[in-house]
């Protein structure tokens, strides 16, 4: 091999000079192109040039020594390439190294956070018939757009609160946030309820004081099923969010049995104790499953409390306005239904739980149809679903609601909004970790919820000041309501046409280039058109 090696280096078409200063050892193509990995920065071009090059030229120079030398030399300088890049490709690796374990003990923190959402969203979904029950008998003086702004605040404080309590979550644990937030609404459920018979006190107690309460825990196990799962996601998150409506429809069952028999108060009582065991049990529960920090990294709470650049991202505005603007029209069904049913139906017994039919079937369907949401979530994307349940939900509202004058085509109405109207409060989890990642998702969570407080605050009473308005003409409340809702699923629409593939420009997307854009982190259903 030596008298090889010597006798190439004589031939004149092989010298080193003329391999060593090769204008395109690298760009031209070569034995190497097809088994090496396109070139990403200067340190790879290095190792190329140190191993492969010098390896060459030591063959050609002679001698298996300075062959095994120049060998030795190139894998002592590959590793201190790879110590000098650190911490940055220990971060990549360990997020690719990461995976979900998508079922087993995921599956039993999913049903821990269903009971907390059944016990704590759901309790808003019962004010329909708390509101009649306090109207009839304890401020009957009191319109009932005043006595709306009492649930409107506390759904205000409730999602204002979560913005700061998810960020104290990821900086000081899930769980201990969970725990306050059940702690402290306990206590508010029982003020609300032996003071009930004060105006000021419904609005400091059922209003301000339990709005923050249930807002401390709601973004921590809202978050807990996204770290378990990653193909089911959506579908583990609408089975949590289900629990929203299953629980209100249960809630409002027990309620409406309760109000004639023991009064508000003593409903109230009762209903705080159950939501008190099941706490226990649901804390029981739930575990938190996150990631290695990476290197360098001290806390999961990012620095800013939202990440960096997020700000001036058209996307981030796009997902924020359709959860801000729809919510003014999601709830308002809800609020109106036991009123809206009495009124069209007199001849139903207004004691019975008769008039309250179609709320708790609404939030029953509402259930099982954050359910199906996931399902679909998980076929064509969170962003996706969430576009169509707004456009739906607005629809139903605006078509549907307004000839809806009989007690069955009122069930019918409740039960086809409940169960394609109400997927938003599902998606908020899927969708945020499907385009701004992982970390400080309870924060991103938070402020997703956040965005929900005005229409939450302000959405009942508008409906209320809509109906005063039009001398109590209830299409003018559906058409105020679905047209919010439809408006909040135009905001998806808007994109980064700046961020569109070539292939997407080529193709000719000039409708829906701002659609197909806005898809850009989720190329599913409507991003293929």
């Amino acid at each position: 091999m030596l008298e090889e090696g010597r006798a190439a280096s004589l031939r004149p078409t092989t010298s080193t000079t003329s391999l060593s200063s090769a204008p395109t050892p690298v760009d031209s193509p070569s034995p190497f192109a097809e088994r090496t990995p396109p070139l990403q920065d200067e340190q790879q071009l290095t190792r190329i040039h140190s191993s492969r090059l010098g390896a060459a030229e030591g063959f050609l120079a002679g001698g298996d020594t300075e062959l095994d030398a120049v060998k030795v030399e190139g894998e002592e300088l590959d590793k201190r390439l790879s110590a000098k890049e650190g911490k940055e490709g220990c971060l990549e690796s360990a997020e690719e190294e990461w995976t979900y374990p998508e079922g087993g003990r995921g599956w039993i923190v999913v049903l821990g956070c269903f009971l907390f959402a059944g016990t704590i969203l759901g309790n808003g979904l019962t004010w329909g018939v708390l509101v009649a029950d306090l109207h009839a008998n304890q401020h009957s003086d009191v319109p009932l757009s005043i006595l709306n702004l009492v649930i409107g605040l506390s759904n205000f404080m409730q999602n204002a609160t979560s913005f700061v309590s998810g960020r104290l979550a990821d900086k000081y644990g899930y769980k201990l946030m969970i725990a306050i937030g059940a702690v402290c609404s306990f206590i508010s459920l029982i003020l609300s309820a032996v003071t009930s018979h004060s105006l000021p006190c419904l609005f400091i107690f059922n209003g301000f004081f339990l709005g923050v309460s249930l807002g401390m825990g709601m973004p921590s196990f809202l978050s807990l099923p996204a770290q378990w799962f990653s193909k089911r996601r959506g579908l583990a998150s609408g089975i949590t969010t289900a629990g929203t409506g299953i629980g209100g429809g249960v809630s409002s069952l027990i309620m409406r049995a309760l109000l004639p028999r023991v009064g508000y108060r003593n409903t109230l009582l009762i209903y705080a104790g159950i939501c008190g065991f099941v706490w226990i049990i649901a804390f029981q529960l739930i575990a938190v499953r996150l990631p290695p920090l990476k290197p360098g990294q001290t806390s999961r709470a990012p620095k800013t409390w939202l990440p960096r650049g997020i700000w001036r991202s058209p996307t981030w505005y796009s997902w924020v306005s359709c959860t801000t603007v729809g919510i003014f029209g999601y709830l308002t069904p809800y609020y109106f239904l036991t009123t809206y049913t009495t009124l069209k139906v007199p001849s139903l017994d207004p004691n019975s739980i008769l008039p309250a039919v179609p709320l708790i079937i609404s939030n029953f369907t509402c259930g099982f149809g954050r359910i199906f949401a996931g399902l679909v979530c998980d076929r064509i994307g969170p962003i996706n679903s969430m576009f169509f349940s707004f456009f739906v939900g607005g629809l139903l509202q605006l078509v549907f609601w307004p000839f809806a004058t009989t007690f069955g085509s009122i069930i019918a109405f409740a039960a086809l909004e409940g169960f394609f109207g109400s997927w938003s409060m599902s998606l908020i989890p899927s969708s945020a970790a499907q385009l701004f990642g992982m970390d400080g998702l309870a924060t991103i969570v938070g402020f997703g919820v956040l965005a929900n407080s005005p229409g939450q605050f302000l959405g009942a009473t508008l409906a209320g000041l809509v109906l005063s308005g039009s001398g109590g003409w209830y299409p003018s409340v559906a058409f105020y309501a679905g047209s919010m809702m439809v408006g909040g699923a135009l905001c998806l629409l808007y994109g980064e046409c700046g961020r569109m593939t070539e292939s997407q420009r080529e193709r000719k997307l000039i409708l829906f280039s701002g659609f197909a854009a806005r898809f850009a982190n989720e190329p599913r259903l409507f991003a293929r058109f």
